[in-house]
């Protein structure tokens, strides 16, 4: 498992037991908060320091382990406001850059800097633990693609504004690799396919593409499908072409 793959484990965790004593569909009926602009963009517009460079705060890192062993937020926070930086960074993920939600709170107490919070995204509505913020995309831990990014925004926008609760739908979810062929594949691997269905049909087929008929190339293609035995649907599809990637 990889680092990311267990931030995101442990921050799945974590905001499964925040919601546990908050019923997340009543707080799309019922939510009512007012939202103001944020300052973060506009102060770091405005600063005087040429680079424009964002201070960020961490006590950790999973690579380099333990940064600051006394890690003091306010003062390191008065230190940069000190140095003309104008805006900060805060990462507040628990386990593995040892960060709090606290420390956002114990900087605000002593400078009136724009702090921008860094966390981990992983709620299957998109919803961060901060009540008002939600992400889509690449910063999510989902797949990194642009089509499942649209259709998230699509999702939450739908959930918060049109009157129709739901959540992306990513079970299948197609992808490429454009390479000369390009290798293409929608669903499940043949792998994934025994253990999820068990009894799986299996067709393959390696054939002249008709434009190679022609021209008398004997470059040749190849293509899997995956079926499940028992409703007879199709579950994956594997493709070795040229155009596959389309």
């Amino acid at each position: 498992m990889s680092v990311l793959e267990k931030i995101i484990q442990a921050k799945r965790r974590r905001i499964g037991i925040q919601k546990l004593s908050n019923s997340f569909t009543d707080h799309y009926i019922n939510v009512n908060a007012s939202t103001r602009a944020s300052r973060f963009f506009d102060e770091l517009s405005k600063c005087s320091n040429k680079y424009k460079i964002i201070a960020e705060m961490k006590k950790a890192s999973p690579s380099a382990g333990l940064l600051v062993e006394k890690y003091i937020p306010e003062e390191l926070a008065k230190e940069y406001e000190g140095k003309g930086f104008s805006n900060l960074s805060i990462l507040t993920e628990e386990d593995h850059f040892l960060g709090s939600m606290t420390h956002i709170s114990k900087v605000k107490k002593v400078t009136n800097l724009p702090v921008l919070q860094k966390d981990f995204i992983v709620d299957e509505w998109q919803k961060t633990n901060i009540d008002s913020i939600y992400a889509i995309g690449d910063c999510t831990g989902t797949l990194q693609l642009t089509p499942v990014a649209l259709a998230e925004g699509h999702a939450l926008a739908d959930t918060l504004y049109g009157g129709n609760v739901r959540q992306p739908d990513l079970e299948n979810v197609a992808t490429a690799v454009f390479c000369q062929p390009n290798l293409g594949t929608v669903g499940l691997t043949e792998a994934q396919a025994v253990q999820k269905y068990g009894r799986v049909k299996v067709f393959t087929s390696t054939y002249t593409p008709l434009k190679h008929r022609v021209s008398m190339n004997k470059g040749k293609e190849f293509m899997k499908v995956l079926v499940d035995e028992a409703s007879d649907r199709v579950v994956g599809i594997h493709i070795i072409a040229h155009g596959a990637g389309d």
